[in-house]
């Protein structure tokens, strides 16, 4: 008779505590833009935010070389670049009161070189990311 009391008595505060992170909003990019590195390059550990045309451009040159960087509206959004030692990586998001939190997600497998994903973000409502202020 204890051990139901116990049991109902934990169900019952369980079910009365908010869930963990409830208040999180998963957040998907505007666009995305992925790419391979052939050589780990340590410079570039993630995620990494961009609030720049300047900015984006240098990273781009860091990371492929090629071509013209991502056309990202930096007025209305900024970028978050992630990297992974995977085969792949996608790139993930949550908002909770105007701070975002931005990973990347992806395979556990190791192969040479680096993948990486830029994201670009809407600006509005964001106060920071990963824990940086967002200028």
């Amino acid at each position: 008779m204890f051990n139901l009391f116990c049991t109902a008595a934990a169900v019952a505060v369980a079910l009365s505590l908010p869930a963990h992170g409830e208040d999180k909003k998963f957040v998907k990019p505007n666009n995305q833009w992925a790419g391979e590195i052939e050589d780990v390059n340590p410079k570039l550990a993630g995620p990494i935010l961009i609030g720049t045309s300047v900015e984006m451009a240098k990273y781009w040159k860091d990371m492929s070389g090629k071509g013209n960087p991502p056309d990202v509206n930096f007025a209305k959004e900024f970028a978050v670049v992630v990297f992974s030692r995977g085969s792949s990586v996608d790139i993930k998001a949550t908002n909770t009161d105007g701070v975002m939190d931005v990973f990347g997600f992806g395979t556990k497998d190791i192969v040479p070189g680096m993948r990486f994903v830029v994201g670009a973000f809407d600006r509005e409502g964001v106060k920071k990311v990963n824990g940086k202020e967002l200028k």
